[in-house]
């Protein structure tokens, strides 16, 4: 019995250093998250991003301070992050932080597809109804200011042109001549071209 209540302070004070412990690591945690601002602008014309928007994250680590980093080997590559109504939020994997600055390239709409940043293939829909409408429209937003945790200010820009068209009830057709629905988008050089 003596042997019991010995080894009992023992292993109360363990798990008191082992329980601090764990919530140090979660307080440091939470301290080095890295989260995106949402813009001004949503990634199509109707105004803010919406619940359940998607965007696609490419994380560049920096290998010194204070150069912008090489996006030919990215330390992330098309990370899936969505939005909930206040923020974005992963999907699946998320930056992780290091101790090291990133640079980063984002685009919207997600494209799981996409998985090199040097070159993004994008298509518009034929069928131009709402929903396709939105998927059509490619916007990127990159932020080059080497940021470690904290908040990453998006402001997105269109690569595509849209086009409406309002006819009268008479007119019976339109034809959109040299109209372009794939383009490649580099994010080396922040532009998108007909393909």
């Amino acid at each position: 019995m003596k042997y019991i209540i010995r080894i009992l302070p023992v292993l109360l004070c363990t798990f008191l250093f082992t329980t601090c412990d764990s919530e140090d690591r979660y307080v440091e945690e939470i301290q080095h998250e890295i989260n995106f601002i949402l813009p001004t602008t949503r990634s199509t014309q109707t105004g803010m991003f919406e619940v359940g928007d998607d965007i696609g994250v490419f994380a560049v680590e920096r290998t010194n301070e204070s150069q912008v980093g090489s996006i030919v080997n990215p330390k992330y590559v098309n990370l899936q992050y969505r939005y909930n109504g206040t923020q974005f939020v992963p999907v699946g994997q998320k930056v992780q932080y290091s101790g090291k600055k990133y640079d980063f390239y984002v685009y919207s709409p997600y494209n799981s597809t996409y998985t090199n940043i040097g070159q993004l293939s994008h298509s518009v829909s034929a069928n131009q109804n709402k929903d396709n409408w939105e998927s059509s429209d490619l916007c990127t937003a990159i932020n080059t200011t080497g940021i470690a945790t904290g908040n990453v200010q998006l402001d997105f820009a269109h690569k595509f042109a849209t086009v409406k068209i309002i006819v009268d009830n008479d007119v019976k057709a339109v034809d959109l001549l040299q109209v372009q629905t794939l383009g490649l988008l580099s994010f080396a050089t922040n532009q998108a071209h007909p393909q």
